[in-house]
């Protein structure tokens, strides 16, 4: 199970280098450590955000993707390799696309 990302979208337009190091290249890396180990189901912490605006109401998984933001595009990107490794490496997979469960605070504190 992957849910690591980097999130704040204010600080994700100030450091795209390091959202797309942490968010791709990190989750690529987490891929590939688990086809080696032989690791056959994955589930993958993606978001609300890969959907951009809503074409209609409610969001089902057929919606249009298209993301308007970085961290969305990035989620995105993530689905998509897991849908070529699941053909090329016979990797199940699950993505589950939520808004942020729970909240953000500037001074980096959880809300509940």
């Amino acid at each position: 199970m992957h849910l690591a990302a980097s999130k704040a979208s204010g600080d994700l337009m100030l450091n795209r280098k390091i959202y797309a190091q942490n968010n791709i290249i990190g989750s690529l890396n987490i891929l590939i450590s688990c086809i080696h180990h032989g690791v056959k189901y994955f589930i993958f912490s993606s978001s609300a955000a890969v959907d951009g605006n809503p074409q209609y109401n409610l969001i089902d998984e057929f919606h249009p993707t298209n993301p308007t933001s970085y961290y969305g595009f990035t989620k995105l990107t993530i689905e998509a390799k897991l849908k070529w490794y699941s053909e090329l490496f016979d990797l199940k997979y699950a993505s589950l696309r939520y808004f942020n469960a729970a909240g953000y605070d500037v001074k980096r504190r959880i809300i509940a």
